[in-house]
């Protein structure tokens, strides 16, 4: 009796510690959990995109921002099924620049094509909060170019294409906008010299993003809301290494830890009571299991 409270006991530490750790979030940001944990250093192992896929052609690129029915007062799309939300961003034309570099990455991953998610993070750490911009990186013609879906177009440093992996700024760059969207002006207000200075570009590749989608494409069903949705299979893809990294350099990544001591103790907090709950249980089941058929032996 004694062992079966002091299990009751520890289940209901960690239920506690994890309702903590989710309760903070839910007050402050429920991003910065995925934000913070997704957070990771650059290794010479990661590689940005698949070098099993093709290489992009100009004139695909230019095709592909051109085919997309961008609409005046777009909405946040917050569909998780990748189809979904490839149907609802590049087909539809709905979403913000997050949603619409998913939709995006979906596309390119179907047609095997090489490309790459990028996350402009801020210094200031407003990224916890869902601030910044996203955008793409294309290997196009063996060239890596950036490429902001949601402004329609390639933005030019100093009449270069940028690339991210090896981006460096200066206060005297000339930033440019190379509209592709017939439906977009020739402005961008993320590739400037006042927004660049204040931000560090942060990578996700290829192959992690295809994980994602195929671990969603397996466990995915309709549950009658797309937010919900969106929330508790992130957090599975993310709880169980699906979720797809973004990968900065090692100055900006222990400042984000150091600065954000609160959100790094409780994103942590979450993770380990999250993995401790579902063992517990499991446990509890192979205990129970047991009891059983000793006390059926004894009968």
């Amino acid at each position: 009796m004694k062992l079966r409270t002091s299990h009751k006991f520890s289940f209901g530490i960690v239920l506690f510690c994890a309702v903590l750790s989710l309760s903070f979030f839910f007050v402050t940001s429920p991003i910065a959990l995925q934000k913070i944990l997704s957070l990771k250093t650059y290794s010479d192992e990661v590689t940005l995109y698949n070098s099993e896929f093709q290489l992009n052609q100009s004139n695909e690129i230019s095709d592909f921002i051109n085919s997309i029915p961008y609409r005046d007062n777009p909405s946040s799309s917050w569909f998780v099924d990748p189809q979904l939300k490839y149907q609802d961003t590049i087909l539809s034309g709905n979403g913000n620049c997050s949603n619409l570099a998913f939709g995006g990455m979906y596309a390119f991953i179907q047609s095997k094509k090489q490309a790459a998610i990028i996350h402009l993070l801020g210094k200031d750490y407003r990224f916890l909060s869902g601030n910044g911009h996203t955008v793409l990186s294309v290997n196009v013609e063996d060239n890596n170019i950036v490429l902001d879906v949601l402004e329609g177009g390639i933005p030019i440093q100093n009449e270069n294409y940028i690339d991210a992996q090896n981006f460096s700024y200066d206060a005297n760059d000339v930033f440019t906008h190379r509209v592709l969207s017939d439906r977009k002006d020739g402005q961008n207000r993320y590739f400037t010299n006042e927004y660049l200075q204040g931000i560090v570009f942060g990578s996700i590749p290829q192959s992690e993003i295809a994980d994602y989608f195929n671990f969603l494409d397996k466990i995915y069903v309709p549950l009658g809301n797309i937010y919900a949705e969106k929330l508790i299979f992130d957090t599975l893809a993310f709880v169980f290494g699906f979720y797809p990294n973004t990968y900065v350099d090692e100055t900006f990544f222990w400042n984000t830890y150091y600065d954000n001591k609160l959100v790094v103790f409780f994103a942590y907090l979450f993770l380990v009571s999250f993995h401790l709950l579902y063992l517990l249980v499991f446990f509890f089941i192979l205990q129970g299991v047991v009891i059983f058929y000793i006390d059926k032996k004894k009968t």
